[in-house]
């Protein structure tokens, strides 16, 4: 695979992304809280402690932040709502691509995968993947070809 097969598939993910902004839509909840049971057991606790006649103010404040510890400790954010609309802001003003545009480029791709079966893969700073395959076209005795699931090798693995 060539440099330029590689960056003209990052062109036409690019251009299909800036002609049809749906391909880098993402979906999901910004913030979740997802409780585990050592939350459940550590909040449990701390209402135990609150129950009896003698109370040790110090321990159950201990314990409350260690409770608020565990909870942030299980909320998550996810900013990839507003990475979107910054790839779709910065696609919006760009024309069809015939050329890489490395500030395009730095500013809505965070990596690019390239397996050895042609596949490219391009990861969006969102977390959207887009995969452009490319078809082998050099076909000699040595090349891969895969029929179905299995990849073997043209000459079945004669040396």
């Amino acid at each position: 695979m060539t440099d330029q097969m590689i960056m003209g598939a990052v062109i036409t993910v690019l251009n299909s992304a800036a002609a049809n902004p749906s391909l880098i839509e993402c979906g999901g909840e910004v913030s979740t809280y997802s409780p585990t049971s050592d939350i459940v057991s550590q909040q449990n606790e701390i209402n135990r402690m609150t129950d009896v006649s003698q109370i040790d103010f110090e321990r159950i404040k201990s314990e409350i932040f260690k409770l608020a510890e565990m909870k942030y400790d299980c909320c998550t954010y996810s900013d990839s709502q507003q990475k979107t609309e910054k790839i779709k802001a910065v696609l919006k003003d760009h024309e069809q691509l015939n050329t890489l545009d490395i500030g395009l480029f730095k500013a809505c791709i965070s990596r690019i995968w390239i397996s050895h079966f042609c596949t490219i893969e391009v990861e969006f700073i969102n977390g959207i993947h887009i995969k452009n395959i490319t078809e082998r076209n050099d076909k000699n005795a040595h090349s891969s070809e895969c029929n179905g699931n299995p990849c073997e090798s043209a000459d079945n693995g004669k040396p």
